[in-house]
């Protein structure tokens, strides 16, 4: 079911437990039916993207665990508080905030991430740790390398210059004949096409650019999942991540770019139940290509 949720705002960036009590802005969610016998598992998605990736997730996990998919702010049908703060430590709120409605703060959750929410649910596992069994993240780094030009891109580009390029874009995907391609990026120029620039603006300069994390921290067990295409977050990225994160395991999929989701969410839903089936002492220090996981999983 689609829902909507209050979440408080913050009154300052560096202080995560003072509210303006007052001041509130709403995130849409999809949900099960709550089960208190059953486990919370989250699913949450990229830029530009929404709770209407996991739509096969409510198929595959529902019978065993009470299934969310939240639209983070400024996604889907989620508001955009464009006068706060929209740092990585924001967005982590946010979902903190969500549970403690529901669960109260006690709450226990299993986080499944992907690309930008991968960097949101490292900043939950960092300050919210007591508050995660396990984490299955897609396409994490723990910072953003992001060139100059795309730092200063909000600040110079306008809407017809964005919308000329979109419409490129958009005109050439007709040549592209990776049809899973050419789809994606009709779907990325109808999203930003229906997205404010402010929006994107806020991302850019305050989640992304900001966005620090300290992994060693980290104590929660955690599933890397990452592509040997991925020309966003570099694999480099991931394995340094892997490296540096205590508990931590790392599949590998090939020929496989960043939309990892969105190209192969079958194998993907196939990896986070096998995970949550199996010891995640199974993964721990394990750096696992995607023949190896297939013939674990007895899929080869």
């Amino acid at each position: 079911m689609l829902i909507n949720s209050l979440v408080p705002i913050l009154k300052s960036s560096n202080d995560l437990q003072e509210y303006d009590t007052g001041n509130y802005f709403l995130l849409n969610l999809s949900r099960t039916e709550i089960d208190l016998k059953k486990e919370n598992i989250v699913f949450l998605h990229g830029w530009l993207g929404s709770t209407e990736e996991y739509v096969d997730a409510f198929k595959r996990f529902s019978d065993a665990y009470n299934v969310f998919a939240i639209n983070l702010r400024g996604h889907g049908s989620s508001d955009a508080p464009l006068d706060t703060n929209w740092n990585s430590s924001n967005f982590a709120n946010d979902i903190h905030q969500i549970f403690l409605n529901y669960f109260g703060s006690a709450y226990k959750i299993i986080l499944v991430t992907s690309s930008l929410s991968s960097a949101i649910g490292l900043k939950f596992l960092e300050i919210y740790k007591n508050h995660v069994d396990c984490a299955v993240l897609v396409s994490p780094t723990s910072r953003f390398n992001l060139p100059l030009w795309f730092k200063g891109m909000s600040k110079i580009s306008n809407d017809t210059l964005l919308r000329g390029v979109l419409n490129l874009l958009n005109h050439s995907s007709r040549f592209i004949f990776d049809y899973n391609l050419s789809r994606l990026i009709q779907r990325f120029v109808d999203t930003i096409n229906s997205s404010p620039i402010e929006i994107q603006r806020k991302i850019v300069e305050e989640t992304l650019s900001t966005f620090s994390v300290d992994p060693k921290s980290i104590s929660t067990p955690v599933l890397i999942i990452s592509a040997d295409q991925d020309k966003v977050i570099p694999i480099e990225d991931s394995i340094e991540l892997f490296e540096h994160l205590p508990n931590s395991g790392l599949i590998i999929l090939k020929d496989t770019r960043h939309t990892i989701v969105s190209e192969r969410p079958d194998l993907i839903f196939d990896i986070v139940e096998f995970y949550l089936l199996n010891s995640s002492e199974s993964f721990q220090d394990q750096i696992m290509d995607e023949k190896s996981i297939m013939h674990l999983m007895g899929k080869d």
